[in-house]
Protein backbone atom coordinates (compact mmCIF):
# COMPACT_ATOMS: atom_id res chain seq x y z
CA UNK A 1 0.00 0.00 0.00
CA UNK A 2 1.26 3.48 -0.83
CA UNK A 3 1.66 6.27 1.71
CA UNK A 4 -1.01 8.96 2.08
CA UNK A 5 0.86 11.65 0.11
CA UNK A 6 1.16 9.38 -2.92
CA UNK A 7 -2.53 8.43 -2.73
CA UNK A 8 -3.73 12.04 -2.48
CA UNK A 9 -1.54 13.13 -5.39
CA UNK A 10 -3.28 10.52 -7.57
CA UNK A 11 -6.81 11.29 -6.31
CA UNK A 12 -9.59 11.87 -8.83
CA UNK A 13 -13.23 12.63 -8.05
CA UNK A 14 -16.18 11.48 -10.12
CA UNK A 15 -19.78 12.61 -9.63
CA UNK A 16 -22.50 10.28 -10.88
CA UNK A 17 -26.13 11.08 -11.45
CA UNK A 18 -28.86 8.70 -10.34
CA UNK A 19 -30.36 6.43 -12.96
CA UNK A 20 -32.93 3.65 -12.99
CA UNK A 21 -30.60 1.01 -11.52
CA UNK A 22 -28.21 2.94 -9.23
CA UNK A 23 -29.22 5.61 -6.75
CA UNK A 24 -26.19 7.77 -6.07
CA UNK A 25 -25.91 10.21 -3.21
CA UNK A 26 -25.84 13.59 -5.01
CA UNK A 27 -23.33 15.33 -2.71
CA UNK A 28 -20.62 12.66 -2.40
CA UNK A 29 -18.21 11.84 -5.22
CA UNK A 30 -16.66 8.51 -6.07
CA UNK A 31 -13.00 8.75 -5.10
CA UNK A 32 -10.54 7.14 -7.48
CA UNK A 33 -7.02 6.52 -6.23
CA UNK A 34 -4.98 5.54 -9.27
CA UNK A 35 -2.17 3.07 -8.59
CA UNK A 36 -3.15 2.81 -4.90
CA UNK A 37 -2.28 -0.88 -4.69
CA UNK A 38 0.75 -2.58 -6.16
CA UNK A 39 0.07 -6.16 -7.15
CA UNK A 40 1.62 -9.02 -8.99
CA UNK A 41 0.28 -12.37 -10.04
CA UNK A 42 -2.61 -13.73 -12.00
CA UNK A 43 -5.59 -12.44 -10.00
CA UNK A 44 -5.27 -8.77 -8.95
CA UNK A 45 -9.02 -8.61 -8.22
CA UNK A 46 -8.50 -11.01 -5.30
CA UNK A 47 -6.18 -8.46 -3.66
CA UNK A 48 -8.84 -5.75 -4.01
CA UNK A 49 -11.51 -8.07 -2.59
CA UNK A 50 -9.28 -8.85 0.41
CA UNK A 51 -8.52 -5.16 0.96
CA UNK A 52 -12.21 -4.16 0.73
CA UNK A 53 -13.23 -7.03 3.03
CA UNK A 54 -10.64 -5.98 5.62
CA UNK A 55 -12.35 -2.57 5.77
CA UNK A 56 -15.92 -3.91 5.94
CA UNK A 57 -16.76 -3.76 2.23
CA UNK A 58 -17.70 -7.33 1.21
CA UNK A 59 -17.64 -8.32 -2.43
CA UNK A 60 -21.20 -8.29 -3.79
CA UNK A 61 -20.43 -9.15 -7.36
CA UNK A 62 -17.40 -9.95 -9.47
CA UNK A 63 -17.41 -10.23 -13.25
CA UNK A 64 -14.83 -12.95 -13.94
CA UNK A 65 -14.32 -11.85 -17.54
CA UNK A 66 -13.12 -8.35 -16.60
CA UNK A 67 -12.27 -8.74 -12.90
CA UNK A 68 -14.60 -5.83 -12.14
CA UNK A 69 -15.61 -5.61 -8.50
CA UNK A 70 -18.80 -3.97 -7.29
CA UNK A 71 -19.12 -3.53 -3.55
CA UNK A 72 -21.33 -1.78 -1.06
CA UNK A 73 -20.67 -1.01 2.60
CA UNK A 74 -22.34 -3.21 5.22
CA UNK A 75 -23.81 -0.44 7.33
CA UNK A 76 -23.82 2.74 5.26
CA UNK A 77 -25.70 5.53 6.98
CA UNK A 78 -26.30 9.03 5.63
Amino acid sequence: MKDTRQLVSNLKKLMLESNDWVSNYPLLPILIYERAITYSGYDPAALFEKTFSTHGWPSQWRDASTTTITTSPKDMKY
